[in-house]
C-alpha cells in the first residue's frame, strides 16, 4: 500500500499489505470495525511541515513487522474501541490512546490517554521491552490502564503517571524512577517492585492485591476535610524499604486487611 502524494486514506474494508509507505502529509484512518494488516515493511516520510497523522477507529495490525518506526513527525490517535498491536512503535511526536495499544516497547514524546479529566485507554506490554515518554513534563506523560503480560517485562526509561489501574503478571523494572498514581479509583494487582511508588489524590480509593514492594520512597495521602482522605482498601499488602523514613502518609483510611510494613511515619 503505497501513496504517492500527500492523500486522506481511509481504510473502509479488511486489507492485507505487505508494504505500508505514506508519503508526507498523509492522513491515514482505519475505519471502525475494519482491519487493516501489514506483514513486512512499514515507512513514514512525514517531514516538519508535512505532518502525517494516523487514526484508529478499527484495528491496525503490525504484530508481525519489527518495528513502526515513524518519522518523528506523526501523531498516532488510537480511539476507543480501536486497537494497535506492534512489536514495537518508535519516534512518532505525540500518542492519544483511548483504545488499546499492544506492545513490546514504546518511545513517544508525549503519550496521552484520552484526557485527564476522563482517562481511557489500556497499554498493553507483549513483550520485554522499553516505555520512553521524552517529554520531561510528568503531567502530559501519563497513560490510564497499564498491563504487563505474563512472564515479560516494562522497563521504565522516565517517570509515569498512571490515571487507571496496574495488573503486573511479568516484571516491572523500575529503573529508579517513579510510578504516580493519580485516579479516583484504582487498583494494583499481581506482585510488582516499584523504585517510587506516590499517591496524594485528594477522596480517591486505592485497592491493593498482592504484594506491592517499593524500594525507594513510597508516599500516600489524601487531604484534610470531609470526603478528602486516601482510602487504602484490598487483601495486598505495601511492603517499603527497610532504612527509615522511606515511608510518608496523612490523611489515610485504611482498610482491615491493608498491611504496611516499614519503619517510616504515619501522620493521623
Amino acid at each position: 500500500l503505497h501513496d504517492a502524494l500527500p492523500i486522506s486514506l481511509k481504510i473502509d474494508c479488511d486489507v492485507d499489505t505487505p508494504v505500508l509507505y505514506t508519503h508526507s502529509g498523509t492522513n491515514l484512518v482505519v475505519n471502525s470495525g475494519k482491519t487493516l494488516t501489514i506483514t513486512s515493511t512499514f515507512t513514514d516520510t512525514s517531514s516538519s511541515t508535512d505532518k502525517n497523522s494516523f487514526t484508529i477507529n478499527g484495528i491496525l495490525d503490525a504484530s508481525v513487522v519489527s518495528s513502526l518506526s515513524f518519522s518523528g513527525y506523526s501523531s498516532l490517535v488510537v480511539n476507543e474501541g480501536g486497537t494497535l498491536t506492534a512489536n514495537s512503535i518508535s519516534n512518532t511526536t505525540k500518542i492519544t490512546n483511548s483504545g488499546t495499544i499492544q506492545t513490546a516497547s514504546l518511545t513517544a514524546n508525549v503519550l496521552e490517554s484520552g484526557t485527564t479529566s476522563a482517562p481511557l485507554g489500556t497499554l498493553e506490554i507483549t513483550g520485554d521491552g522499553n516505555l520512553t515518554i521524552t517529554n520531561s513534563d510528568v503531567e502530559t506523560s501519563w497513560l490510564n490502564n497499564v498491563i504487563i503480560d505474563n512472564g515479560k517485562t516494562l522497563t521504565l526509561e522516565n517517570d509515569i503517571t498512571v490515571y487507571g489501574n496496574w495488573t503486573n503478571n511479568g516484571t516491572l523494572n523500575a529503573n529508579s524512577k517513579t510510578v504516580t498514581f493519580k485516579g479516583t479509583s484504582t487498583t494494583l494487582t499481581g506482585n510488582t517492585t516499584f523504585y517510587n511508588l506516590t499517591d496524594t489524590t485528594a477522596g480517591a480509593t486505592l485497592t491493593v492485591s498482592d504484594t506491592q514492594s517499593v524500594s525507594g520512597t513510597l508516599t500516600l495521602s489524601g487531604a484534610s476535610g470531609d470526603g478528602n482522605l486516601l482510602t487504602l482498601t484490598g487483601d495486598g499488602a505495601f511492603n517499603s524499604s527497610t532504612e527509615s523514613d522511606r515511608f510518608s502518609g496523612s490523611y489515610l483510611s485504611l482498610g482491615n486487611d491493608i498491611q504496611i510494613e516499614d519503619s517510616g511515619t504515619l501522620t493521623e
